[in-house]
């Protein structure tokens, strides 16, 4: 009977209590909530008035009403901080086996509002529209997270993990259009600071592996397109050694004397915690532009920062099995893994032979795919067949490719000839396949253009004819490059990075910027003028019947 006095007592001091809160009146000015802060500061007697200034902040924020102007909302963030900054520096906000038990129930109370301060600020920085409070609120936090790594626990270090989880998921899953804040925070932290790049690395992996909802709600893809731009920015300026380490947000931790354990001294800690974090991150819903941006710099920014980047060989080979500008941008990554890790991928070249097609020729990636192919060709233990597939497979694509691309291909196949001079068999096969009657006489082709397997294509017992074909070609660059496959090869081989990026654009200029020796031939007849001028005197009545329009006169 006592008990049920006691709930429905406490039931009532509630209600009370809400009822209260509901009618605390706005702040009206920054004054008004200074003086409060001032009267809090000044005596434990005046904690209560904590909740007015709270409450009033967590209605702002969850109101999508504009009752509290910015100012005011500005005004009470930072009050608030100066406050619980205050009350952690005292150690006023972590019970004690000191305290008596009245002290430890207000430090309990403390301690829920400034858990629902740092709560609040997280929907600041989540949901609010306005950029400069959400850039507050996360510098707010920031140092919040700051401030409890120094006084949290006496004479300690202390790990704020809740707090960066809290800005982590707050920033990355903001509402749309929230760049100011997205890039306050890796701009002005976690690419500066070392440490802070470490635990935010940590973090993320923790949180996205712990995590179904982050990786299935809403904001998920928007999440995903956010941190895998920061994490190839990261990858981009990733430290290269221990001495680089040197910006500390935090408390410069001690070095371990085990070199076994994880410590944001060390770059081999932070490869891993990259690691973590990007395998997590692929568990995010990606989009086809963001999957194609990461395979374009996964070689560069990502892999060589991983510690084992041997976890990315299942991605890149579904990546390159998938064909096509995938499997392209896929080859960079592979062939590192391939070089440098030992990938055993069977039937590399094969794969490689079918990404031959036309439209390689036109993709944006064309001249990436040229520097690949031209190094993945230069071992001397892949058979003549083989290479001979390729030289003369990419010969048929010359037929139907532009002038740009064409400019690249001759020196391309002239390289691989004097590479693999067995291969010189192509372009000096004098015989001829046919009977003696004059209608079958002739070569016969060999090659078979729909196989599949490079070794299986018979290109060797071919003959380059299509580049003879292009000497002919309309373009005069184009067949000027063309005839030298008709000359002694005495030239060792070209820089083919001269001729990979041409485009009409660049032949156009190379055009227009040549000097002319002499005018050029024309066939048809010139005219002075559109339409015929009365004459007036001999010299006018010539120029007068030299008119386009002769008979017309305007």
């Amino acid at each position: 009977m006592a008990k049920r006095k006691s709930d429905t007592a406490e039931a009532a001091a509630i209600s009370t209590i809400k009822k209260q809160r509901e009618s605390v009146p706005t702040f009206t000015s920054a004054a008004e909530i200074k003086a409060l802060e001032a009267t809090i500061l000044k005596s434990s007697k005046n904690y209560n008035s904590l909740a007015r200034l709270l409450d009033t902040l967590k209605k702002s924020v969850k109101s999508d009403t504009a009752d509290v102007s910015e100012e005011i909302q500005v005004e009470l963030i930072t009050a608030l901080f100066r406050i619980f900054g205050k009350l952690l520096k005292k150690g006023e906000l972590r019970s004690s086996k000191s305290f008596t038990a009245a002290q430890t129930e207000v430090v309990l109370w403390l301690a829920k509002r400034y858990d629902a301060f740092k709560h609040t600020l997280y929907d600041v920085i989540r949901t609010s529209e306005e950029d400069t409070l959400q850039v507050l609120a996360l510098q707010i936090a920031l140092r919040l997270f700051k401030l409890e790594n120094q006084y949290y626990v006496p004479n300690e270090t202390f790990f704020p993990r809740d707090i960066l989880a809290g800005v982590v998921e707050a920033v990355y899953w903001a509402r749309d259009n929230a760049d100011p804040v997205v890039d306050e925070f890796m701009d002005n932290y976690v690419a500066v600071y070392d440490d802070l790049r470490y635990h935010f690395l940590n973090v993320l992996g923790d949180m996205l592996t712990e995590s179904d909802a982050l990786r299935t709600n809403d904001a998920a893809a928007r999440a995903a397109d956010r941190l895998f731009a920061h994490l190839i920015t990261i990858g981009d300026n990733f430290p290269e050694a221990d001495d680089q380490l040197t910006e500390f947000f935090l408390i410069k931790p001690k070095a371990p004397k085990n070199v076994q354990v994880s410590s944001p001294l060390m770059v081999s800690s932070h490869k891993v915690k990259f690691q973590k974090a990007l395998l997590a991150a692929f568990r995010l819903p990606i989009e086809a532009e963001q999957y194609r941006a990461i395979l374009t710099v996964l070689h560069k920014a990502i892999v060589p920062n991983m510690a084992q980047p041997q976890f990315l060989m299942d991605f890149l080979s579904d990546a390159y099995e998938a064909g096509g500008p995938i499997a392209l941008l896929a080859l960079n990554s592979l062939f590192y893994l391939i070089q440098n890790h030992n990938l055993d991928y069977p039937k590399f070249f094969q794969k490689l032979y079918t990404l031959l097609d036309a439209s390689i020729l036109h993709v944006k990636y064309r001249s990436r795919f040229f520097r690949l192919l031209d190094l993945f060709l230069t071992s001397t233990h892949i058979s003549v067949a083989v290479v001979a597939s390729f030289i003369k497979r990419i010969s048929r694509l010359a037929l139907f490719a532009p002038p740009s691309a064409i400019v690249a291909i001759v020196p391309f196949v002239y390289n691989q000839l004097k590479r693999h001079p067995t291969c010189m068999v192509l372009i000096h096969r004098p015989e001829v396949d046919g009977d003696e009657d004059p209608e079958t006489r002739g070569f016969k082709d060999p090659f078979d253009n729909e196989q599949t397997d490079p070794a299986l294509t018979n290109a060797i017992a071919s003959s380059l004819w299509e580049l003879e074909t292009l000497q002919s070609h309309y373009h005069p660059n184009v067949a000027t490059l063309a005839r030298i496959m008709s000359e002694q090869f005495r030239k060792p081989q070209y820089v083919l990075e001269d001729f990979l990026d041409m485009s009409y654009s660049s032949l156009m200029a190379a055009e227009q910027g040549r000097r002319l020796k002499r005018a050029p031939a024309l066939e048809f007849e010139r005219f002075e003028t559109v339409f015929e001028e009365p004459a007036r005197t001999v010299e006018e009545d010539e120029i007068a019947h030299a008119a386009f329009m002769n008979g017309w006169m305007y």
